[in-house]
């Protein structure tokens, strides 16, 4: 069986019945799998979202940043598995783009349809900044991503530069259209449905690779979503503010009520500002 016919069988088979560690061990053992991988630079904005029922549930950073209640955690996520805590945030795609957009979609779906009956809700958002360049696994491959100009320019420079330096450029071509096609699922069943991105994400930091970089399926691949290791999070990235923002649903608006610049000692204890949404983005 070629890898090809591995990696579709795969796609086709019921994964809660195939372990997590298994498919790995595969991977590493038999198919070469190309890391691309981009730069996050240092200052970089960088947006995590929590949502609760009241206002100001959250007052210091161990309460907004990346899970502590590993038991908890029980099922797969995009690129989490069971009892394992990933960071999961926005980044700008470009100058213009609002990253914050693209968390409401990931946490908030609902709020955008129009036959959703969503009541007002509250989410705050982080913003961290990189402290210092670090690198990401790009994903980039999957033909979902053909409405995005900068996905599509990121594949061709990745074809121009297997072809040169790969002498197994269809196998590579085909592990990674498969790759991103895990990322660019839409149609969810079950928690199991993200095992194989999931499994990637371990693939990655068995070469020392602590985070993935990949387009934001709920905002329909506008948007760059991030993907961290936990362990790092602290080395890598610095809180500077924090936000509440109110989400109405008629008329529909989103901003700001509650800001903090001043996060208190070691990022312990929020000092709230009320903001003017006369002046917010919407």
């Amino acid at each position: 069986m070629n890898t090809k016919e591995f990696l579709q069988k795969l796609s086709q088979s019921d994964l809660s019945k195939i372990g997590h560690r298994k498919i790995l061990n595969h991977l590493i053992q038999n198919i070469p799998v190309p890391i691309l991988t981009t730069i996050i630079k240092k200052g970089t904005p960088i947006f995590r979202g929590r949502t609760e029922k009241n206002v100001k549930s959250f007052n210091n950073e161990f309460e907004i940043s990346y899970r502590t209640d590993f038991g908890d955690i029980k099922k797969y996520g995009r690129t989490n598995r069971p009892h394992q805590s990933v960071f999961y945030a926005s980044v700008p795609q470009s100058k213009g783009d609002y990253p914050p957009l693209t968390l409401l979609t990931e946490i908030l779906p609902d709020f955008f349809e129009e036959d959703k009956n969503v009541k007002n809700k509250h989410i705050t958002i982080g913003m961290w900044v990189a402290k210092k360049d670090f690198e990401v696994a790009d994903i980039c491959f999957s033909k979902d991503y053909s409405s995005n100009s900068i996905m599509l320019e990121k594949r061709k420079l990745w074809d121009e530069k297997l072809k040169k330096e790969s002498i197994d450029f269809n196998q590579h071509i085909d592990t990674l259209e498969f790759i991103s096609r895990q990322f660019s699922k839409k149609k969810i069943k079950s928690h199991w449905d993200y095992k194989l991105s999931s499994v990637f994400f371990d693939l990655i930091q068995n070469e020392k690779i602590h985070g993935i970089l990949y387009p934001s399926v709920k905002r329909d691949f506008d948007g760059l979503n991030l993907s961290l290791i936990h362990d790092v999070v602290d080395e890598l990235l610095e809180l500077k503010s924090v936000c509440v923002y109110e989400l109405s649903k008629e008329p529909k608006k989103v901003y700001p009520i509650l800001c903090a610049d001043d996060l208190g000692f070691m990022n312990s204890d929020f000092k709230w500002i009320k903001v003017d949404s006369g002046s917010s983005p919407e």
